[in-house]
């Protein structure tokens, strides 16, 4: 196996393992023998029906502390983690992916890039510098003349999402500590925390070319709801009719991963009324058990 695949999931979150086993039997179903699968985790007990196909690294909380740095900055955990994999498998290419994901076509193309030192991301999403938003401009005025060795944030840097890291097998633990040291120095800036985990992988996988991922993996961080649905039902047959992984993978065959979007948001002024119909015309009548 070149690649080994990365989740990394921590704390009392059920929905977080769900995910993750979706995710896995998404992967499976492809059935790529050069891919391995490795769960990095806090609660191995909650890996439970995949536990015989995955290896699971079992991490203390104590190491996840330590992981969020002197910053307690939470995101840096997962960098940690990823960094903690290119170790574990320095041999191998590490591709990470977020709970959150689902790999809804063949990944073969995006193993044999990683095999030819190609990087990738999940997505691009923006040039910060040419951004109108507001949120944007603010992160832009604040990070202006930041750099960190050769890594510089300039009118040039671009924002790519993170629910993918892509690193090949011989460069990818100094990439990874490069990200997180690009991060650190992020981080003692005035600018909001929130994405410069994102934004530290960016700013050092894009220093050269830069492949992404999204017309292979779907990550519907913007559609959570309806893709939970989905998966709860999945699990729920499972176990009620007692499924083989052949079966499972069978039944992932028959979904159809283009109908749901990956991104779903109502716009503000349809919220707005909604709620308000919610509160003053249509209360729900409810009843409990006398």
């Amino acid at each position: 196996m070149s690649t080994q695949v990365v989740y990394l999931a921590f704390g009392p979150r059920k929905d977080l393992y769900r995910q993750i086993y979706f995710s896995v039997r998404s992967l499976q179903f492809w059935r790529n023998s050069n891919v391995g699968v490795t769960i990095i985790t806090d609660n191995p007990a909650a890996i439970r029906g995949i536990e015989e196909t995955v290896e699971v690294e079992h991490i203390s909380i104590e190491r996840i502390e330590e992981w969020k740095g002197e910053l307690n900055f939470l995101w840096r955990a997962k960098m940690k983690a990823i960094e903690h994999a290119t170790s574990m498998y320095p041999e191998k290419n590490v591709l990470y992916v977020d709970s959150d994901t689902v790999f809804a076509k063949d990944i073969s193309w995006m193993l044999d890039e990683l095999d030819r030192g190609e990087k990738f991301m999940h997505v691009f999403e923006r040039n910060i510098a040419s951004s109108k938003n507001s949120y944007w401009k603010t992160l832009y005025n604040d990070l202006s003349g930041f750099n960190h060795e050769s890594y510089v944030f300039n009118a040039k840097t671009s924002m790519f999402n993170a629910g993918v890291i892509g690193l090949p097998k011989g460069r990818a633990q100094q990439l990874a500590k490069a990200a997180v040291d690009v991060c650190d120095g992020l981080c003692r800036t005035s600018a909001d925390r929130t994405l410069l985990e994102q934004l530290a992988f960016s700013m050092v996988l894009s220093q050269t070319e830069l492949k992404t991922a999204e017309q292979t993996i779907i990550h519907y961080w913007g559609n959570k709801p309806q893709w939970d649905a989905l998966i709860n039902e999945f699990g729920a047959t499972s176990l009620l009719e007692n499924r083989t992984l052949q079966e499972e993978l069978s039944a992932i065959e028959d979904i159809d991963f283009e109908k749901i979007p990956s991104f779903y948001r109502e716009r503000r002024m349809v919220r707005k009324l909604s709620n308000w119909l919610n509160r003053s015309i249509c209360k729900p009548k409810v009843q409990y058990l006398d």
